[in-house]
């Protein structure tokens, strides 16, 4: 993890002291946050800098934890300011060497770069190679494509995305449903399902006259379809209000974590971001800037649901 714009901060006028003492606050607490609250190891905690080593299950609720610490650090000394962070998880086979230069691949060129700074960014690596990649800002309550829905997703009051995220990996734990099934609910979170997110639904967008993607339809409207996927498997004479009910609010969690967030002026597909120089085709597995829904949310949740053992 890496304070955002940090050395910009200090820069100011007479706030250079100020920001020391914040940071300092700040570090003196990452160790009790990684090593007793989520069971970790702290590797380093200076500055506005951590590395850690992690359990699978603790690893994202322990980065959302030292973000608020952050926050409350700087907000503390009457500071604004934001953190980024990225967590890899990977096999053991591994090289220690791979696994933290592709942590800080996903700290610079993801979170902060592609995802605009106050961000985490998190890819699963398992022995072929990566897996998923999955990024979102902290705060966004929803990874809106306009302003407009920006300002209603506000109003309306939606939990932020790494928030929803964690909300799905405990409904989603076998320990309290069926493997692979939401608890209370009996619904499946199918690989099929996930992967249709994208094949089937990622193309619901026209652009716009700024050249960004807008949904053809409501945010409704594509969650009803979605929940209408979630049942599509199930005798008609056994879906109930209930159920219908249950499936909206699965597919209302689902596309909060497998929205794309073009709208940001450092994304890619953003009409003010430079052209990239030319690139080898795309890596199906890696969250691509111009698809609008990415299955990489819902593979996180069964990743981390199953503890590995499923994505």
């Amino acid at each position: 993890m890496d304070g955002d714009s940090v050395g910009k901060l200090i820069g100011e006028p007479g706030k250079a002291a100020t920001v020391s003492t914040a940071l300092a606050a700040f570090a003196n607490g990452v160790r009790h946050i990684v090593d007793t609250d989520h069971h970790g190891a702290t590797l380093y905690a200076g500055g506005d800098d951590v590395l850690a080593l992690l359990p699978l299950d603790s690893a994202i609720a322990c980065a959302k934890a030292i973000q608020l610490a952050y926050q409350a650090a700087m907000k503390a000394n009457g500071l604004g300011g934001t953190i980024s962070a990225a967590i890899v998880f990977a096999h053991y086979h591994l090289p220690l060497s791979f696994v933290m230069a592709e942590s800080g691949r996903l700290l610079d060129d993801v979170a902060k770069t592609q995802n605009g700074r106050n961000s985490l960014a998190v890819a699963v690596h398992k022995p072929g190679g990566l897996h998923l990649e999955w990024a979102s800002r902290w705060d966004d309550a929803v990874n809106a494509v306009t302003e407009a829905e920006a300002a209603g997703a506000a109003q309306a009051g939606p939990p932020p995305p790494v928030q929803t995220l964690l909300e799905l990996v405990n409904q989603f734990n076998p320990q309290s449903s069926s493997a692979g099934t939401s608890a209370g609910t009996g619904l499946p979170l199918s690989s099929g399902f996930l992967y249709r997110i994208r094949e089937r639904w990622g193309d619901l967008a026209t652009r716009n006259t700024k050249g960004q993607p807008e949904l053809q339809f409501s945010q409704t409207h594509v969650q009803q379809l979605w929940a209408a996927d979630l049942l599509a498997n199930r005798d008609l004479g056994k879906i109930t209000d209930a159920s219908r009910k249950q499936a909206m609010q699965l597919a209302e969690q689902l596309f909060t974590v497998s929205r794309d967030n073009p709208n940001h002026p450092n994304h890619p597909t953003h009409p003010n971001h430079p052209a990239p120089p030319p690139s080898p085709p795309p890596d199906p597995r890696v969250v691509q800037p111009n698809v609008l829904f990415s299955e990489s949310g819902g593979l996180l949740v069964r990743f981390l649901a199953t503890k590995g053992a499923a994505a």
